[in-house]
């Protein structure tokens, strides 16, 4: 199943809430989850913690990371 925190997304759906594990590991900051597909997209963080930044200063970075994804609703 695919989620998304996206409301323009048409894998939003309002009110649902998921914990997003990704090899065994909670994630934090996902925008996107596939567990079928087995990826997330999650915002990248600096090394202090903040939002890291594109290097145009337009965006917030994102990542795509592959791997065992697990979705459990809140």
């Amino acid at each position: 199943m695919r989620v998304s925190a996206n409301p323009d997304s048409p894998f939003y759906h309002q009110g649902v809430l998921y914990n997003v594990f990704l090899e065994g590991v909670e994630q934090k900051m996902v925008v996107e989850a596939d567990d079928e597909e087995g990826w997330i997209i999650r915002t990248v963080l600096d090394a202090e913690g903040n939002l890291a930044i594109t290097e145009d200063g337009e965006n917030i970075k994102q990542e795509l990371v592959e791997g065992a994804v697990k979705l459990v609703r809140i």
